[in-house]
């Protein structure tokens, strides 16, 4: 098998921001769990533990320059021809800045918050391309836990080919850039780890392997980290060139415990619904938002607990553009429902004003106001 190598780096130490604590055990968490996964590890900033003799995170101040030596030597020369998995960690930053859009960047430990002497994202993911092109790699990954990741994926060069005619380039590469949240989003911690970072070691466990041949690809990591992160104010964001195909790790099919839970078990449902494609959903679900349409109704329908959540937040995540404000709002329809209680359910998610009779009443009224609020929405590019 050929060599997999990763580059763990944990930037915890800052002069003028808070100092990350949980950043170092976050680095550390995800090496260990590399190493045992068959990769050759190297830690940054990092120290060396005579009396174990193992190398060690650690909360060394990290600059710009070193930082992008050390990510260059990495992908250029240690994973020349090779797989390879980054991992960063520290904090992130939104600039924004008049007449031109926000930036993103990579904070190092001498930053003054705004950007100045930071790595930018876009510098960072022109490192990327160009090492997959000229360094040969098979393949990339590379996990982003800061706030506003989210940022890192709409400078991307594979975004911007998505819609090119680019298609040597397509077939020929593997990449996937997975990060803890949206591009308007904060990260949190919680306990010992980042929430993103502790969803990511939890999707590396044998549980979340396919059963039939062990292993954990990219996407199904990525699908995972989505799924465990909703609900807690973040949302992670991914994207990928055949991510299906990126093996991240493989353990060995006896070494998968069984779970005896039966359906109804809410974990299983997930395993299930990670071994579908959903390739046709995907397809009407990207006609529905390509399509110049003012306004537009995706219905999912299964019985409860059938997945239409689980659905729903997949096709938010892999289509709905990273960059948008937008947020999701659940109604709950249930069977026999009328006509006139679903109205109501949607005008009060939308918060649209009441009527003061009721809805049977006035029923274009409620249709009118909800119209009216849908195209406000719209005018301001928040729906």
């Amino acid at each position: 098998m050929a060599k997999r190598y990763a580059l763990v780096i944990g930037i915890s130490e800052y002069n003028n921001l808070r100092s990350l604590d949980n950043v170092v055990r976050d680095a550390e968490a995800i090496a260990n769990k590399l190493a045992a996964s068959g990769f050759e590890v190297e830690r940054y900033p990092s120290r060396w533990i005579e009396a174990e003799e193992r190398y060690e995170i650690t909360t060394t101040s990290v600059t710009k320059d070193k930082l992008l030596q050390k990510i260059g030597t990495f992908l250029f020369k240690t994973a020349e021809n090779s797989e390879a998995i980054i991992y960063l960690a520290g904090h992130g930053l939104r600039v924004e800045s008049p007449y031109i859009d926000p930036k993103g960047y990579l904070a190092v430990s001498n930053s003054q918050g705004n950007g100045n002497g930071d790595l930018l994202f876009a510098d960072l993911n022109n490192l990327f391309a160009k090492a997959r092109n000229e360094a040969h790699l098979s393949s990339l990954v590379v996990l982003l836990d800061c706030c506003h990741a989210g940022m890192a994926l709409e400078e991307t060069v594979e975004r911007k080919m998505f819609d090119s005619e680019f298609s040597a380039f397509r077939e020929q590469s593997k990449f996937g850039i997975l990060a803890a949240c949206r591009g308007h989003q904060e990260a949190y911690e919680k306990g010992e780890h980042g929430l993103f970072t502790s969803a990511v070691l939890e999707g590396l466990e044998p549980s979340n392997a396919r059963k039939d041949s062990g292993v954990i690809s990219f996407d199904r990591l990525a699908d995972f980290v989505q799924m465990k992160l909703q609900g807690k104010g973040q949302e992670s964001v991914e994207l990928s060139l055949h991510g299906a195909s990126i093996e991240i790790v493989n353990y060995a099919q006896n070494l998968i415990p069984e779970n005896g839970s039966k359906s109804g078990n809410k974990h299983e449902l997930n395993e299930i619904l990670l071994e579908l494609n959903y390739n046709q959903e995907d397809s009407v679900f990207a006609h529905f938002l390509e399509e110049d349409l003012s306004v537009g109704f995706f219905l999912i329908n299964s019985d409860r607990e059938g997945g239409q959540r689980w659905l729903i937040n997949r096709f938010w995540q892999k289509k709905v553009p990273i960059s948008t404000d937008a947020i999701k709002k659940y109604v709950v329809i249930k069977k026999q429902l009328k006509n006139t209680t679903l109205w109501e359910k949607i005008s009060v998610a939308l918060e649209v004003e009441q009527c003061s009779e009721k809805v049977e009443q006035c029923p274009e009224k409620i249709y009118h106001k909800i119209y009216h609020k849908l195209y406000e929405h719209w005018n301001n590019q928040t729906t």
